[in-house]
C-alpha cells in the first residue's frame, strides 16, 4: 500500500488491520477448539455429526459476533479519543466502516479451520486464499490511490468476503441454514438494540475510559437481556445449563448436610 498512498493513510490502515486482528481471536478461538472433533468424526464418516456440531458453531460464533461488531461501532470514537491523538483519531472512522469484517472472518473461521482443512480440502481451503489474494489486489490498486485507508479497508473487506463465499460453496452440505436462520434476526436485532444502548451512554459525561467500562457493561446486559427475551437457541441453552449446575450444587449441598 505504501507505494500508491501516503505513509499517513498507510498508518491508519495497519493500525486498523491490527486492532481488527486482535479482536476477532474473541470469537473465532472457538473454530480451532472444534477442528480436532470435527477430524475424528470425519474419519468415521459420520457427516449428519459434522452438520450438528457445525451448525450449533455457527449459532454460537453469529451469536457472539454481531453484538461485538455493534460495540466496536459504539465506542469507537471514545476509544479512539483514549489511545489516540492528532491525525490518528481518523481511525474511528475506519473502525466503524470495517467492524463488519469481523463476520466474513468469523464465518470463514468455520468453513476453513473448522471444515475445510479437517475433512481433507486442502485443495480448496487454498484456492478460496488465492481467490481472496487476488481479490485484495484489484481493489487495493483501484480503491487505494482516491480513497486512501479507507479504500484499503473496502479492498480486505471485500479480499474476506470473497473467500468465506468461496468457502461456503464448498462446504454447505455442513451447514443447516434453515435452522441457522430462525434466530439469526433476532442476533441481529439484539445488536441494534445495544448500538442505540450505547448512544445514550455516549451522553454520560465521564473520562473516555469510564465511559468504554459502563459501554461494555451495559453491551453485555442488554444484550443478554434482548436475546434472553427473544428467545434465542443459544439462551435457552446456557439457560438450561445454569439450571443443571444450580441443582447439582443444590443436590450436592443436600447430601453434604445430610452426612
Amino acid at each position: 500500500m505504501g507505494f500508491i498512498s501516503t505513509l499517513a493513510q498507510v498508518g491508519l490502515y495497519d493500525i486498523n488491520i491490527k486492532f481488527l486482528s486482535i479482536i476477532t481471536p474473541l470469537v473465532t478461538s472457538l473454530s480451532a477448539v472444534i477442528q480436532p472433533r470435527i477430524a475424528n468424526i470425519y474419519a468415521k464418516g459420520d457427516d449428519a455429526k459434522i452438520k450438528e456440531y457445525t451448525t450449533l458453531t455457527i449459532k454460537v460464533m453469529l451469536f457472539l459476533t454481531f453484538p461485538l461488531i455493534a460495540i466496536l461501532i459504539g465506542i469507537s470514537d471514545n476509544l479512539v479519543q483514549w489511545l489516540f491523538k492528532g491525525e490518528f483519531l481518523k481511525l474511528a472512522f475506519l473502525i466503524k466502516i470495517t467492524s463488519p469484517i469481523i463476520l466474513f472472518l468469523t464465518v470463514g473461521s468455520i468453513f476453513g479451520t473448522q471444515i475445510l482443512i479437517p475433512t481433507g480440502k486442502e485443495k480448496d481451503f487454498t484456492i478460496s486464499l488465492v481467490i481472496g489474494a487476488v481479490v485484495n489486489v484489484y481493489f487495493n490498486f483501484l480503491l487505494i490511490p482516491k480513497y486512501g485507508a479507507v479504500g484499503g479497508c473496502i479492498a480486505y473487506a471485500l479480499c474476506q468476503l470473497s473467500v468465506s463465499m468461496y468457502q461456503f460453496f464448498v462446504t454447505k452440505k455442513y451447514i443447516n441454514l434453515e435452522e441457522i436462520s430462525q434466530d439469526l434476526w433476532k442476533y441481529l436485532v439484539g445488536a441494534v438494540i445495544v448500538f442505540v444502548s450505547l448512544s445514550f451512554v455516549d451522553k454520560l459525561q465521564l473520562s473516555h475510559l469510564c465511559i468504554l467500562i459502563v459501554h461494555l457493561i451495559t453491551a453485555v446486559l442488554v444484550y443478554i437481556l434482548a436475546t434472553s427475551l427473544l428467545k434465542t437457541d443459544i439462551n435457552i441453552f446456557l439457560a438450561s445449563k445454569v439450571s443443571e449446575f444450580i441443582r447439582g450444587r443444590e443436590k450436592e449441598l443436600n447430601e453434604n448436610i445430610n452426612i
